[in-house]
């Protein structure tokens, strides 16, 4: 029997534009530069390509363009596009220091003469690690505070021109509860589990955007009417990125409020023996992946 685990209310959205900013710290890691106007870096140069990628070592975040979503208009829309270039998120708390790999993906150019500087002109520091990379230290803006950083040349002249482009943005750390409602099937058996092992798995996954998480159980939900064919299976499928809920899982949700109200911006994390979802097709709700609002 394959075991699923669904979960319910709340959705994190990561890498939204907060709006450009810096945040300045007494570190060693950013210095101002000369550059004379940071708009022009907007428009990307044809002498080469740099991209951005999650770094090894990253505490965290990092959203990556997928070409899944080309045909996707609503995703594909909530990321910034430069002509064919996509251009990558990145999340941080205020003050943190992280890191991301930049690498020269296209063009023939001197690695010593790329820099890393952000809309406001400050330098963040690289380390040249052979192989056209670069890892590059970044520091977090404050809270609700997006950054542009873009990979620059710098050509003799001393003007500088645009390779590639990263959206950083920085989230407040948040303290969220979590309410763990066991649900019971035909035979009133409800699924095992390990708190702390569902524990680790919501640090390890929203721990990357700062969100740290106290989990208490709730009382069993009985089997009931949710269980709308009686197949003692929750109906996932058919969920999705745009169907969030089936009817069971609609009817589900029903039963958990009406059993213990809903509080406000608490979690409730739902766990059912069984769902409908077929081997090498799980869906969105199954084995932590899914978290609904």
């Amino acid at each position: 029997m394959k075991k699923h685990f669904y979960i319910l209310l709340l959705f994190f959205t990561c890498m939204q534009a907060y709006g450009q900013g810096m945040y300045y710290v007494k570190d060693t890691v950013t210095a101002k530069t000369n550059v004379p106007d940071t708009k022009i870096l907007d428009k990307l140069s044809d002498k080469a390509v740099v991209t951005f990628r999650d770094a090894p070592a990253a505490k965290y975040a990092f959203d990556t363009y997928n070409s899944v979503y080309d045909k996707a208009l609503q995703i594909k829309s909530s990321y910034e596009h430069i002509g064919s270039y996509h251009v990558n998120n990145k999340a941080i708390l205020p003050n943190e220091k992280d890191e991301v790999i930049a690498k020269i993906t296209q063009g023939d150019i001197d690695p010593d003469k790329v820099e890393f500087i952000t809309s406001k002109g400050v330098k963040f520091e690289a380390k040249y690690e052979g192989d056209k990379s670069y890892t590059v230290t970044i520091v977090g803006g404050p809270a609700q505070d997006g950054q542009y950083l873009f990979a620059t040349y710098k050509n003799n002249d001393g003007k500088y021109e645009s390779l590639g482009k990263l959206n950083i943005y920085s989230y407040a750390p948040k303290k969220q509860d979590v309410y763990i409602v066991p649900v019971k099937d035909k035979q009133g058996n409800t699924l095992s589990f390990d708190i702390n092992a569902v524990q680790e798995e919501l640090q390890k996954t929203y721990g990357k955007i700062g969100v740290t998480f106290n989990i208490s159980e709730k009382e069993p939900i009985a089997y009931g009417d949710w269980d709308k064919n009686g197949d003692n299976k929750l109906q996932v499928s058919g969920s999705g990125l745009f169907t969030q809920y089936t009817p069971e899982m609609k009817a589900l949700n029903n039963a958990v409020a009406k059993a213990y109200g809903v509080e406000k911006d608490k979690l409730y994390l739902l766990l059912v023996n069984e769902g409908d979802a077929k081997e090498g097709s799980p869906p969105a709700s199954a084995d932590l992946q899914s978290v609904l609002r």
